[in-house]
């Protein structure tokens, strides 16, 4: 696919590290992901825009096209698959929250430093300018972080491109399922926002319990089973993401996914 310009002007890279505009400039084009056992050879998702005008008003239509979204990945993927990308979801969010909470807490400390400083005046000069090359140190690792990928918010009607891995006996494939999953997530981070994110994840897990072999309490202990067993294998492959498994400690109580 040839990457082509934004037709604004604004960007003449493409978007985001996975996304490239059409030569129309009307759509924004995924980067061939590619996912071993995929059940179809190739699966387009396309990601409407987040405002539509209904009766010449704004409307926000962004659950309605998270949740068309996640029931063609239900289509799509394996249960495997499917458990995986809810919790690369899940883990995606936790590493947001807490980086919110880490950037909370700094322009917390940026105030009283400030506030500190104008009572000592020159007095307190050098034990001030040790906290603030303090403060700038972990303000820039914030930002080098990665947690809190810029998000186009669905401006554009996006076109996620999934490609099934061709079954090459000569070029076997070591790639981890959770990595692939991972590649997924980050992508869909460059144009979800948080609250798509969330309304994504719930979605995913309605998909899975959707198959689920009983009903009730069986359905809750089945999923929470899943979940945990796909967390260690996410974990495994991603050692940083250790924190943000449930009962780690940046995790959080989790969405409800009714069926």
């Amino acid at each position: 696919m040839a990457r082509a310009s934004d037709p604004s002007g604004s960007d003449p890279h493409g978007i985001g590290r996975f996304w490239d505009f059409s030569a129309s400039g009307v759509h924004v084009l995924s980067r061939p992901i590619v996912l071993d056992g995929l059940r179809r050879e190739r699966l387009l998702i396309e990601i409407p825009p987040r405002v539509r005008v209904v009766g010449g008003r704004p409307f926000d239509a962004s659950r309605d096209a998270v949740d068309r979204m996640a029931t063609a990945l239900a289509g799509g993927l394996s249960l495997t698959q499917l458990v995986l990308t809810a919790v690369a979801v899940r883990i995606h969010l936790r590493r947001g929250r807490a980086h919110l909470e880490r950037s909370r807490d700094l322009q917390e400390r940026w105030a009283l430093l400030a506030r500190r400083a104008r009572v000592a005046g020159n007095d307190g000069e050098g034990d001030l300018g040790a906290a603030w090359e303090e403060l700038e140190a972990e303000e820039r690792g914030l930002r080098e972080s990665g947690d809190l990928a810029s998000v186009q918010d669905l401006q554009h009607p996006f076109v996620l491109n999934l490609v099934r891995a061709s079954a090459d006996p000569e070029c076997p494939r070591e790639r981890a399922p959770a990595s692939a999953m991972q590649t997924l997530v980050e992508a869909l981070a460059e144009t979800l926002s948080r609250t798509d994110l969330t309304i994504l994840e719930i979605a995913l897990r309605r998909g899975i319990r959707d198959q689920a072999p009983g009903t009730g309490a069986e359905t809750d202990a089945w999923e929470k089973g899943l979940l945990l067993a796909a967390e260690e294998e996410f974990v495994a492959a991603f050692p940083a993401a250790a924190p943000y498994r449930s009962g780690g400690p940046a995790s959080g109580q989790l969405p409800r996914a009714v069926r």
